[in-house]
């Protein structure tokens, strides 16, 4: 009976143990970023409205630049244009899977990064309550000297 339990035991923890997720370091976001994708759906009273975009989106980019002091700037381009239309400034951190963005007034979001590597960022929110229910996903890629377009 007590090798019948050891055996049930290390099969449940055979079980349990799910693959590790690769462990995302704050220095692996550090870099600019440019959006490739916007993926998302609502859930409204029932009614599902979904989207699925690649950039450029009607004829417009979106870059993001992660310092690694912990200051971010997105910038907004039309890509016939030679100057970007807007920008904002922002805050981040980086807390396991959990991306912070906050900007000067204070109000922050919260993004689950679904993967991080050399190349590519996905990042991810979703939100649910009584009648309403939304998730965005947006992917990046890894560029270089974007600002110097």
């Amino acid at each position: 009976m007590k090798k019948l339990f050891f055996l049930l035991a290390i099969a449940a923890g055979f079980v349990a143990c799910d693959k590790d997720e690769p462990k995302i370091e704050r220095e692996m976001i550090v870099g600019e970023w440019r959006m490739t994708n916007a993926y998302g759906w609502e859930i409204e009273e029932g009614e599902r409205w979904e989207y699925d975009l690649t950039t450029p989106i009607e004829g417009e980019d979106m870059y993001v630049a992660f310092e690694s002091d912990g200051t971010a700037l997105i910038v907004w381009w039309y890509t016939d244009e030679s100057e970007p239309w807007d920008s904002e400034e922002l805050t981040w951190t980086l807390s396991g899977n959990t991306l912070r963005l906050t900007d000067d007034y204070g109000d922050s979001i919260s993004y689950k990064v679904e993967r991080l590597n050399q190349t590519t960022l996905v990042y991810s929110e979703h939100y649910k309550e009584p009648g309403w229910e939304y998730y965005d996903r947006y992917t990046f890629e890894r560029i270089n000297g974007w600002l110097a377009r």
